[in-house]
Order: structure tokens, then sequence, then C-alpha cells
């Protein structure tokens, strides 16, 4: 822990923290990938299903540091040397010009997928391709996102970012603050709506398509929770992680217990107005785990007939 007359000393000093795990779609790209999810994946052999995709997207992102942005330098040089086999005529020239070709077409899609997750534009429709708009969105959208002053409870201006996480963290802590409340009087003059044969339809047993159909209806680019794996992830290695993803959700939903690890959460702040001055301009948001959503989805997929009769139309 640093002393104030340490700051007073050492002022320029800044704490940089380390970054979470993160699955990129451009490794999907990588012609190794499925070797090395799978190798990775069979190396833990715990019975901890959660622990275990933690401890493989670990190793995943351990593996893929060293290729995370190493696109511009290999896209130029693949250029540069198509532009030297494009005038030759040889068996052996056509073939490297053909082999050149796809590897920068490779590395073209693996940088468009870096800055498209980042970029968080999802209304593109799959195959719309231009890296520079991604680019420069993804750059504009941290730009906009990093909070560098904020006036707190008592109107002062903080800069200093860890005053900042202080700040926040007495805000939400107070907003959100549980009160006690009864709400019995009120359920008691909500008349019933399920019938026993809906009752019975919510709690038949689940099936591995109900989950694959909650799965496949994220979009790919999806921000991760702790575990830092993103539905692009789980989409490509469905084969791998589907089943195990079944049992494990099957065993949880059964008794009604889940496991405290499901809960855990990344907690971003949403800007609510374009220029921000307090906490009251942010609204916060938890990231969940995709394994999380999925279960989520499986259970508001179930129920999604049987809102009409539960609810008013107004809503």
């Amino acid at each position: 822990m640093a002393t104030q007359s340490w700051f007073d000393i050492f002022p320029q000093c800044t704490i940089s923290n380390a970054i979470a795990s993160r699955f990129e779609n451009s490794w999907l790209e990588e012609p190794d990938i499925s070797h090395i999810v799978e190798q990775r994946w069979t190396k833990w052999n715990t019975t901890d299903f959660i622990s275990k995709l933690k401890h493989c997207s670990n190793d995943i992102d351990v593996w893929g540091k060293h290729i995370r942005t190493r696109f511009r330098t290999p896209i130029t040089d693949c250029r540069r040397k198509l532009m030297q086999l494009r005038d030759k005529s040889d068996a052996t020239s056509n073939a490297t010009f053909l082999e050149i070709q796809d590897k920068l077409n490779t590395l073209i899609l693996q940088e468009e997928a870096f800055w498209k997750q980042r970029a968080k534009v999802h209304w593109l429709k799959e195959g719309d391709s231009n890296s520079k708009f991604f680019h420069a969105t993804a750059s504009a959208r941290r730009k906009r996102n990093y909070i560098q002053s904020i006036i707190n409870e008592e109107g002062q201006t903080i800069t200093n970012q860890n005053d900042i996480e202080i700040t926040a963290h007495l805000y939400f802590e107070t907003l959100f603050r549980q009160q006690e409340s009864d709400i019995t009087g009120v359920i008691n003059h909500i008349p019933t709506k399920i019938t026993e044969e809906d009752n019975n339809k919510l709690l038949n047993p689940f099936s591995l398509d109900e989950f694959r159909v909650a799965l496949f209806s994220m979009h790919a680019d999806k921000s991760p929770g702790p575990d830092g794996l993103n539905p692009g992830c789980y989409k490509r290695f469905w084969y791998l992680l589907g089943p195990v993803i079944y049992q494990a959700s099957n065993q949880w939903l059964e008794p009604g217990s889940f496991p405290p690890q499901l809960n855990h959460t990344n907690i971003v702040l949403i800007l609510k107005i374009d220029h921000p001055t307090s906490m009251k301009d942010y609204r916060p948001i938890s990231l969940c785990s995709v394994l999380y959503k999925v279960i989520t989805k499986v259970l508001a997929n179930r129920l999604k007939p049987l809102l009409p009769e539960c609810g008013s139309i107004s809503f």
C-alpha cells in the first residue's frame, strides 16, 4: 500500500490492473484453434464445470496473447510478397501466390473480427466488412466510456482513478442498499393464472435442443462474463461444451440450487447522457457469463407461451 507521502514523491505514479482473460473471435480463424481448445479442455479433469471453464479460458488466453494483435505486419508482408509474385507464371510461383493469398485473406478476417468484437456494432449483417469502421467505432467507444473525472456527493471534482472507483462504490452501495418491505398483501391479491396443465408443461424435462436454441440466438460478439468466454466461442465448440452444459444445468435446475460462481458477474457503467458529470449519470449493468444467459434463456423460452395469461398487454 502506498502512503500519501509516497505519492507526494512520485505524483505521476499509476497502477495498472491485470487485464481479464477474454476469448478473441479472431482466434476462430486460426488453423489449430480446435486442437488448442480441445487440448486445454481435456487437460482439466475437475468435476467442477464452472472452474473447468475458467481454467480452460485462462489457458487459451495465455496461448492467444502473442497473436492477439499481430495483424498489421503480416498483412503488409503478404501484400509485398504477392506483388513480387504477380508477374511470375511458373507453377511454383503460382502455388506460392495462392498460398500467400489464402493467408492474407485469413489475416484480414482476423483483424476485422478483432475490431468488430470491440466496436459492439451488432446491427450489421454477417459478412459485412469494414475494418476501418470497426476500428474507429471501437476507439470512439473506449474514449467515450473512459471516466476522466467525476463530481462526488459533496460537489468535489474527483480526477484520481482510485478515488473515482471509491466514489462509484459508495454511490451505488447506498443506492441499492436493500430495504425491508412486505409484499404479502400484494401477492395475496394476484389471481392464479397458471393451470395444472400449464404447470406440467413447465416442469417437463429439458432437452439438449432447448439449450442449443438458447445459445445460438445470441450474437457471437456479445460481452463475456468473468470466465472470458463469449457466445462465439460457445457456438464454435458446442460439440465439445453442449453435452456438458446440458448435464450440469439439469443437475442445477432439478433441485433449483445453483453454484454461487454461476452468479458472478463483471459490473460496468453505461452512460445515461452524452456528457456525464456525476454517478447519477451512469447506470450499472452486470455482464453475466454465457452459461448463466443460456440457462436464463431456456427458462424464459419455457415461460414465453404463458406470458399473455400472466400479465396485462399494456405492459
